[in-house]
């Protein structure tokens, strides 16, 4: 999603005849339209009249608009302020959302198309061009790559190319986008975050980097043959990344086009799968969508992260010992205490704590996790056998203060970049995806992290 600034006419509704000049600029603080006049109706002070002036705040569910290059917009929830009583110069306003190439009657869509860094690479999408001796054939059919049926909703992987056809003159892109259309029409919001964030995140764990999203296009559900219209909303943008996805050096588990796998499939199960462990994958995910992130930000958004893994309770035990044998070790430690002289009510609050916390410590925690990696852990514990115990003490000394973290800041990252891998691979494997952590082992940006830790 490119910035831009693009002048044009704007109005409300049902009030194209009174429509007024404008622009309306996309930049690192969002959408903002300015326009040359008043949107609304105003009627005019009387000469010496005394009435206040008190501005009125709207947020309009549409505004419509004709760009000079004669494109339609529509702009959704555009919030701002003006004078019923005054004519103004300009007014400004804050939309949520631009769609450039049509005017919808309800903020309702029925399908989102959305290119992602790497996505053609990641499929191994033939190329646009082919060359036989001194002869190019150039291919632009779209064509699929991948369908799946998800709940109502289906999901595709479409190659095609656009661009620009002249007598003498052609200039052609070739572009790689997931597509998801949906039975139930929904608000661009829920779409994003039901339909296209979920996409996102499979590639950011199956490549282990930030990934920018270049483009997205929304489709209004209105009428027959409603306009794929180009959307534009406020967001934090990963910088686009560059390099190769598939040699050693690149932290990449998956690859869409992995002969191992049957993508269609796995796709449909990551809806499921991404349902079921989203307490675990928005912490450890949230770095890669917000970089700039301090290493105890970091460190303690990938902890979070195990620690719900491991409450699992189909992947790990998360008791400490057995309900009774924890309840006859609580009334062990009351009795004691009673036997010491402590009043009872102070006894009543210590057996209700005590008998709530039947949970394994932090350190064994981050060891099972570990273990569960088989040959990926025993390297990490060959490098450091006190790896669990470094990286428990030192969520404990970030997350609660008080205490002194036994990692340096250098140590911290190194230990977090370790837990990461950690935890993409075993995520990847429950997914189903086979010999995930014996790909982790010849990665080279893990085999460095790991030897950074000892």
């Amino acid at each position: 999603m490119d910035f831009f600034d693009a002048e044009g006419t704007w109005w409300l509704p049902g009030r194209q005849a009174e429509a007024v000049a404008g622009k309306l600029i996309f930049d690192p603080d969002g959408l903002k339209l300015t326009t040359y006049g008043s949107l609304h109706a105003v009627e005019a002070l009387e000469p010496g009249g005394l009435t206040p002036l008190e501005p009125v705040w709207v947020t309009e569910p549409l505004v419509f608009g004709t760009l000079r290059d004669r494109r339609d917009i529509s702009l959704i929830n555009a919030r701002g302020g003006y004078l019923p009583d005054l004519p103004a110069a300009e007014e400004t306003y804050r939309p949520e959302l631009a769609l450039i190439g049509g005017h919808v009657s309800r903020a309702e869509f029925s399908e989102a198309r959305f290119e992602i860094d790497h996505l053609a690479d990641w499929m191994d999408s033939p190329p646009l061009t082919k060359r036989q001796g001194r002869d190019t054939s150039l291919s632009t059919q779209t064509a699929e790559l991948m369908e799946t049926e998800t709940g109502d909703s289906t999901v595709k992987v479409i190659l095609g190319a656009h661009g620009r056809v002249s007598e003498d003159s052609v200039h052609l892109d070739q572009y790689c986008m997931f597509t998801v259309s949906t039975e139930t029409p929904m608000d661009w919001q829920s779409m994003l975050a039901e339909q296209v964030r979920p996409l996102h995140d499979l590639m950011v764990l199956a490549l282990g980097r930030p990934l920018a999203m270049n483009s997205f296009y929304l489709r209004p559900a209105d009428g027959e043959k409603p306009p794929l219209c180009e959307a534009y909303f406020d967001t934090l943008r990963s910088k686009k990344t560059t390099g190769s996805i598939r040699n050693y050096a690149a932290p990449t588990l998956l690859l869409g086009s992995d002969s191992s796998i049957d993508l269609a499939e796995l796709v449909t199960s990551w809806f499921h799968f991404r349902r079921r462990f989203k307490a675990v994958l928005l912490p450890l995910l949230n770095p890669f969508f917000a970089p700039f992130t301090y290493s105890e930000h970091r460190f303690v958004s990938i902890f979070q992260a195990l620690e719900a893994l491991h409450q699992e309770k189909d992947l790990y035990d998360s008791t400490d010992v057995t309900k009774e044998q924890h309840k006859r070790r609580v009334a062990a430690v009351i009795e004691t205490f009673g036997q010491a002289g402590l009043e009872e009510e102070t006894l009543g609050w210590a057996k209700s704590v005590l008998l709530g916390r039947n949970d394994k410590p932090l350190k064994q925690r981050v060891q099972e996790v570990v273990d569960s990696t088989g040959r990926m852990g025993e390297v990490i514990l060959e490098r450091d056998p006190q790896f669990a115990k470094s990286v428990a003490s030192a969520r404990s000394a970030l997350s609660h203060g008080g205490g002194k973290s036994p990692l340096t800041p250098v140590a911290l990252h190194w230990h977090g970049e370790v837990l990461l891998w950690v935890m993409r691979a075993r995520l990847l494997a429950e997914l189903g995806v086979p010999d995930v952590y014996e790909r982790a082992l010849v990665k080279a940006p893990f085999v460095f992290a790991v030897e950074q830790i000892g």
